[in-house]
Parts: structure tokens; sequence; C-alpha cells
């Protein structure tokens, strides 16, 4: 049987009204030649997208197929106590050249309860961000259901939200209930739980490609939203060389930030979960008990649970986030 080392996949993208072509010019995507793309699936296990290995021995075989020969050793025991034989994340780079739609997502029990099978907490960190760059988050007061209607069908919602400007390096967690949107001029890293669940609240009247007004979701999204007001919108990193930086740490996931000069070494004994390795900035180099593995930045790695010991070398200098499942 093949042995594990970190797992590359290859980007699934994914056209939206609102994308771009951002993530090839910064990230160095391969975008096929035409089309607005929006979002570069990194890795996933959501029926339909599906991530496949494009790297070393396994190449060519799915998330799916991985996890089921590996199992803990691929996942992680907490990982399979929490989440049996599931990949509980869902990773993304999102490019939005255009306002996405005023939304929010259900939290484990709301989904639970409608069919799904959890919710979707997330959070975002900023890669590329124009100039004065906003997004919404949250309601600058508490409100409630009667108030939030009535703006709704009066096409001011944004009146109720909290603006955020955001620049590069800024870090937003956005646990499920919170209404938010991403605004246009905004490139980022996306990770969160592994569900596709959004109800769209309001979405600028814009048409999709088939010339209709997308669908909203106005009741379920009452019945998952947190009418209080949002305090902290966001929190801008502080670089430290070579040392972890924890930028969210919640019930479904941590992540952390590292800038690496020289080499940091990283060792998890206990082989509770798999690690997430997204380079943001640079180039190096993964290397271990297995072949040395070359990473630049756009590239999204699965590092399993049971490579106790890694090293990333860079000469030049390189900038990672690193998430796992608490």
């Amino acid at each position: 049987m093949a042995k594990l080392y970190p797992l590359k996949f290859y980007p699934q993208f994914v056209e939206k009204i609102w994308g771009g072509r951002m993530m090839q010019k910064y990230l160095g995507k391969p975008l096929p030649e035409n089309g607005s793309f929006g979002e570069s699936w990194e890795i996933s296990e959501v029926e339909g997208f599906i991530s496949v290995v494009s790297n070393g021995e396994l190449k060519n075989k799915t998330l799916s197929e991985c996890i089921d020969i590996f199992k803990e050793e691929l996942l992680g025991t907490v990982v399979v106590s929490k989440y049996h034989y599931k990949f509980p994340l869902l990773i993304k780079f999102l490019d939005a050249q255009k306002d996405l739609s005023i939304q929010v997502h259900p939290n484990d029990k709301l989904a639970v309860q409608k069919g799904l099978k959890n919710g979707k907490n997330e959070m975002w960190y900023i890669l590329n961000a124009r100039k004065n760059a906003t997004l919404y988050k949250g309601f600058i007061n508490d409100t409630d259901k009667q108030t939030f209607l009535e703006s709704v069908e009066k096409t001011s919602i944004t009146n109720l939200l909290k603006t955020v400007e955001v620049e590069k390096d800024d870090v937003l967690h956005v646990p499920a209930g919170i209404i938010h949107n991403i605004g246009k001029g905004i490139l980022l890293a996306e990770i969160q739980q592994n569900s596709d669940a959004t109800y769209r609240i309001y979405d600028f009247d814009r048409k999709g490609p088939d010339g209709e007004k997308r669908d909203l979701h106005i009741e379920d999204a009452c019945e998952a939203l947190t009418f209080r007001a949002v305090e902290r919108t966001k929190k801008n990193i502080i670089k430290e060389i070579n040392k972890e930086v924890i930028l969210v740490e919640s019930e479904h996931f941590k992540t952390s930030r590292f800038t690496i000069k020289g080499e940091q070494k990283f060792s998890y004994a206990d082989k509770n979960s798999f690690k997430v390795l997204i380079c943001i900035e640079g180039k190096g180099k993964i290397k271990g008990e297995f072949e040395s593995v070359d990473v630049k930045i756009g590239d999204t790695f699965l590092i399993p649970a049971s490579l106790e010991n890694f090293v990333l070398e860079t000469d030049s200098g390189v900038e990672l986030l690193l998430s796992q499942i608490p």
C-alpha cells in the first residue's frame, strides 16, 4: 500500500457572475482561456465537487478514495471521532470583481433540521484588495425580524449593515448566522465547514446568466440570522518570523499563519488531525519522511495526520496558512 505524503489536488474553477481572473494574476491559477471565475475549490468532499489528487503515487484518486484507504492515518483520531470518515472542511480561493449577494449561512442545528449534514461557519484571509475595498459583516445595531423584513422589502437592507474596510492580511471570522457579503475588488482564501448552504437575502437586483433575477431565500434567512449587532469585525495580523500566529480558533477549525525564513519544523505526535497548508506568498519545499514537495503561492496541500514531523524550507521566504480540527 502507498505511503502517505502531502497531497495536492486539481483545483476546481467555478464561474460566477461576480468573478474575474485575479486568481490567475496573483495566485498563478491555470484558469480556462475564457470566463469569469469566482472560486477555486482547493480541497472538497462536497458532492459533485470531490477533489482529485494531482501529485505523487495517489495521483488521480479522489479524496474520498484516499479516506477509504487510509482512514485515521489521513484524517486523524479526533477528526474521525467527530466526523466519522468525512472531510469536515472546504478550502477555497475567491475572486470578487463584483459585489457578492448579501447572505447568511445556517448553523449545524438548523442545517440538520433542513436535511443538510451540517452548517457553515467560515473565515476569510484577505490576499489582495483594491484601495478602499469594503464588505458587510453583521448588523450595526441589534435589530429584529420585522425591521429586517421591512428593509428587505424596501431594498434598504444595507442601511442596517456594518461596513468593513479591508486590506491585504486582514482576517475575518464569519460564524453561521452572521449576515455578510464580500465586496468587489477582494481576493481571499476561505476556510469553512464542508457545506455549500447559503441563504441569499439581497442580490442588488441583478440578473443571472439566464436573464432572470437569482432566487432569494428570505424565510430560511430569518431562521438562520443572528439579529444582534456584531462588535468585532476583523483583525489585522502582525507577522512574526518563524512563529505561529493564531488567526481563528473555533470549535470547527483552528487556523494559524506562519511567516518563514530559512526553515520551520512542524511536529504533531498526537496524530489528532490532518493539516491544510495554504501558501499565500513565496515558495519553498515541504520535507519529511517522503520525497520533498515544492510549494509556491496559490498551492494548497493536505498534510495527513500520520505525518508527525515535517519541515518547510525556503531560501526566499514563504508565508502559509495552516488549518486543522481542534
